[in-house]
């Protein structure tokens, strides 16, 4: 079973700094919109809730993603703590070939 993570952004924050965080939230959706790599997470969808409910208050632009696999304090004890230097490597490579991958389309981080 595949599981989504759920971004909430409230459009309070946006308005209340909207030169710096309108731009921003922009873009984070076009880049995850449009990059494809399988090092990086896909945006699965995007919508807007409004207050008030019993669980939300105010208005939010909601991003919803692909949930990264696994739980870190999981796969940190299934190693007792000591996670073997190859491994580390291997998951260092990783994260290098995905920033690797958005620098090359120029997003910077």
């Amino acid at each position: 079973m595949k599981y989504l993570a759920a971004k909430f952004i409230t459009i309070e924050a946006i308005n209340a700094d909207k030169a710096r965080l309108k731009p921003y939230v922009e873009r984070e959706i076009s880049y995850l919109t449009h990059l494809k790599c399988n090092k990086i997470m896909k945006l699965k969808d995007q919508c807007f809730l409004s207050g008030p409910t019993e669980a939300i208050n105010e208005e939010h632009l909601v991003i919803i993603c692909e949930l990264a696999e696994g739980n870190l304090d999981e796969f940190i004890m299934n190693y007792d703590g000591r996670i073997p230097e190859e491994k580390i490597m291997q998951l260092f490579v990783q994260i290098l070939l995905g920033l690797n991958f958005i620098h090359r389309n120029k997003i910077d981080h």
